[in-house]
């Protein structure tokens, strides 16, 4: 995956890299952001885990976690 992709992923499932962030690490904190902003530039090489991880988010079971995540946000 590279920052591309990643981009990709966000605009294409509407998501801010806030969002991500609070899916990743259950937290938004100003650091958090900064990892996904440093991934997003390109400053910081995007985790091996990473692509995974997104995969498994939006193939899992009925209702994927990111689904799950945005209708709650929806509330």
């Amino acid at each position: 995956m590279n920052t591309k992709d990643l981009d990709k992923f966000l605009s294409d499932n509407n998501l801010t890299s806030g969002d991500l962030a609070r899916i990743l690490f259950n937290s938004s904190e100003m650091t958090d952001r900064v990892i996904i902003s440093r991934w997003l530039n390109g400053v910081v090489k995007i985790p091996r885990w990473l692509p995974n991880r997104l995969k498994a988010l939006t193939h899992k079971g009925n209702k994927s976690e990111l689904e799950l995540y945005l209708i709650e946000q929806n509330k």
